[in-house]
């Protein structure tokens, strides 16, 4: 029934880990999507350790989406950064729940954070979105 989860008419999954404690069937369970021909995305890797993260990306993800919130701190994590230009991270997003309009001042930080890295963000999340039915 993955079908049913992914974006319309893709093979794209947006998935979020749970909050509890890093398990490796986590990583199990995305690498068995991934060779039954899923696209994972791995949803708000900012909340998660770097380490657990690079787990699922050694075991076959390759798209990221990142909350913009998190690259408008003054000390902003460099692996995302890293993660950026070097491609993983295809879309920018937030936890924004309700009319707050200044949390949408976090995208035109979370711009300048990701700099050159932001074009290509775009390029590929509009790709992944075209694909829909």
């Amino acid at each position: 029934g993955l079908d049913q989860l992914c974006l319309e008419g893709t093979k794209y999954l947006l998935i979020e880990l749970p909050f509890s404690d890093f398990r490796q069937e986590y990583c199990d369970t995305v690498e068995k999507m991934i060779r039954m021909g899923y696209k994972v995305i791995l949803a708000h890797v900012d909340r998660y350790s770097r380490e657990n993260i690079e787990q699922m990306l050694d075991v076959g993800v390759d798209m990221l989406q990142v909350n913009a919130d998190s690259m408008t701190k003054l000390f902003k994590p460099k692996h995302i950064i890293e993660w950026a230009k070097s491609g993983y991270v295809v879309a920018l997003g937030s936890d924004i729940h309700g009319t707050d309009s200044k949390a949408y001042k976090n995208f035109s930080r979370a711009k300048v954070a990701f700099g050159d890295s932001l074009d290509s963000i775009r390029v590929k999340s509009d790709d992944i979105f075209n694909m829909m039915k």
